[in-house]
Formats: C-alpha cells, structure tokens, sequence
C-alpha cells in the first residue's frame, strides 16, 4: 500500500509538470494577457452598429493599459478579432430569400 501511495504521488507531481509545460507550450503561442484582451475585444466589437461604442473603446484601452500590451500589439489582436467577427457575419447570412425559398 505504501508504494502504490509513492507511485500515485509521483505520477500526481509528473501530471502537474506535464500541466506546466502544456501551459508555457500555450503561453508561447498567446499569452495570457493577450487572450484576455482578445475575450475584450470580441465582446466589444460585436456591435450592431459594427464598431466599438465610445464606452467600448474606452474599456479597450483600459484593459490594454491594465494588461501591459503595447499599442502596436493591441492593434494586431484587434485585427485579428475583427476579422473573426466578419467572417462570423458572412457565415451567419441567409441567403435563402434571395434564392426564393
């Protein structure tokens, strides 16, 4: 029994350095503080009106300022996202009327 409590242990603290290095594997490719900024950007872009209200801008520099990204890097993360969301539109149209039915 003492073993198998070891052996559980040990895989439990191998699990949780395969957790780690699954995370900085990720951190890599986009941060933590860009994710969040990009969750931001999404929420404030999908708008009716197609852009950010002036409250929305506002929150977006807020949250940049608070996450410590550059304003060059912000703008490429805005791109990305609006770029999604105008995909989304396209994807989302009904073109059923057109075609008559």
């Amino acid at each position: 029994m003492t073993e198998i409590a070891a052996l559980t242990d040990q895989i439990r603290t191998q699990e949780d350095e395969i957790a780690k290095l699954e995370s900085f594997a990720a951190e890599g490719q986009l941060s933590i503080a860009e994710a969040e900024f990009r969750v931001t950007l999404g929420e404030v872009w999908d708008t009716r009106i197609g852009r950010p209200t002036a409250a929305g801008a506002a929150q977006l520099e807020l949250a940049r300022l608070r996450l410590g990204l550059s304003d060059e890097r912000a703008q490429v993360l805005a791109k990305e996202i609006r770029e999604a969301i105008v995909e989304d539109i396209f994807l989302n149209i009904d073109i059923s009327p057109i075609l008559g039915e």
